[in-house]
């Protein structure tokens, strides 16, 4: 598993759309889960994300939509410009009125 590391916090970060990830997923989140309950991930180059990887987490993120909205619009990366707007997941990530 190729990780890479997060010059603010350490952590290494895994690429989930690179042909290791694609091999064996489980090695991914096995590895994420031993770390806690969330982990650094890279959606694309260059697009960081962090993935729960825990139930109980995953339970408490989505039962609270005022913490942690649904609303692309409120994505930092992309309001900052670290999005490029060529990056392949924005059409899965930036608003959609039907969320």
């Amino acid at each position: 598993m190729d990780v890479h590391d997060t010059a603010a916090t350490g952590a290494a970060r895994c690429p989930m759309y690179d042909g290791s990830f694609a091999a064996d997923p489980q090695k991914v989140y096995d590895y994420l889960r031993a770390h806690g309950p969330a982990g650094p991930v890279e959606l694309a180059p260059g697009v960081d994300a962090t993935l729960v990887v825990d139930h109980e987490t995953a339970l408490r993120v989505l039962q609270n939509p005022n913490l942690f909205a649904r609303d692309g619009r409120r994505w930092t990366a992309l309001n900052e410009g670290r999005v490029p707007l060529d990056s392949p997941v924005l059409p899965m990530m930036a608003y959609r009125p039907s969320t």
